[in-house]
């Protein structure tokens, strides 16, 4: 599995804010302006893609925990992880189901209560979960 060995953060303000700045500038009230001038001076939106090895359940721990502890707290968390290893469920093994829960559903569950109960206590937050429909293709 390919992991990009560091955290990756893009400023959306640069690729987003800055085009409709002109327009937005021309419908909002002087105090809105002011606002999202404020939050753009403190750094404004960040895309930030955190790499982890979501079949090493220490390592989700860890990511876990790393979103736990971040100063700036995320708005919207995107689980986006999957894997599949198809075979005969008679020449299925353990080790691959195992492998499967964990990527698809035990590391996903384990980030979104890591985020989610932050998002709680702050009253707002999104979590988005992706899913494939890689298994529709075994039934037709």
């Amino acid at each position: 599995m390919a992991i990009h060995p560091q955290p990756r953060e893009i400023n959306l303000h640069r690729f987003f804010w800055r085009r409709r700045r002109h327009h937005r500038r021309q419908r909002e009230p002087r105090g809105d302006r002011q606002r999202r001038g404020e939050r753009h001076r403190r750094g404004g939106p960040v895309l930030r893609a955190d790499p982890a090895d979501l079949a090493d359940p220490a390592a989700v721990r860890e990511l876990g925990a790393d979103l736990a502890r971040r100063s700036r707290p995320a708005d919207v968390l995107v689980n986006n992880a999957g894997t599949i290893r198809r075979s005969p469920a008679e020449r299925h093994s353990d080790g691959d189901w195992d492998l499967v829960l964990q990527v698809n559903l035990t590391a996903q569950f384990v980030l979104a209560r890591a985020e989610g109960s932050a998002m709680a206590t702050r009253g707002r937050g999104k979590i988005i979960f992706t899913a494939s429909l890689l298994s529709i293709d075994m039934f037709q």
